[in-house]
């Protein structure tokens, strides 16, 4: 159960995105009731809300497949030593997501508190800003030339990525 505010929204939202949110029905359907009518699960999903966050988990799990998957690869043929020589270190970019992650969300409620802007646009702020530091950090993966630059890329790619998960997570949850 959430809070709402007096115009049934989460608080924090303005009457205008509070007004635009997809409700699901009682007991987990696709579609829902607004202003009294049934939703189709087609008109569920062609609500804007809906396809960002099917475009940002796409977005975040694409980079984390990417990343999770050509480890192996990238620490064997780019940098020369093969991942399992690496030891208990290959954690950290693992463990960094997950501190980060938690990060992401302090810094979105932080802006939200702090400046005064609606719910969402500090959300995307947060979202934004992690995303495009998680697109410039797996650029700079292919240049690492050791294990420890490596490693430091995957770990800043990854804790990029987590820190935009802070900004989205929340909405659909």
């Amino acid at each position: 159960r959430c809070l709402r505010n007096s115009t049934g929204g989460l608080p924090g939202d303005t009457a205008e995105e509070s007004d635009s949110l997809p409700v699901v029905s009682g007991g987990g359907s696709i579609g829902g009731s607004l202003g009294g009518r049934k939703r189709t699960p087609v008109e569920f999903l062609k609500h804007r809300s809906v396809q960002a966050i099917v475009v940002n988990n796409f977005t975040f799990h694409y980079a984390f497949y990417i990343v999770m998957n050509w480890l192996p690869s990238y620490f064997d043929s780019v940098l020369h030593a093969p991942l399992q020589s690496v030891g208990i270190i290959k954690t950290i970019p693992y463990l960094t997501m997950f501190l980060t992650s938690n990060a992401g969300a302090w810094v979105g409620d932080r802006v939200i508190k702090t400046r005064g802007v609606p719910v969402a646009a500090g959300r995307k702020f947060v979202n934004s800003c992690g995303f495009v530091a998680t697109a410039c950090m797996l650029c700079l993966m292919p240049a690492a030339s050791n294990v420890t630059s490596g490693l430091l890329a995957t770990t800043l790619a990854l804790g990029s990525a987590g820190f935009a998960r802070g900004g989205v997570s929340v909405n659909h949850m």
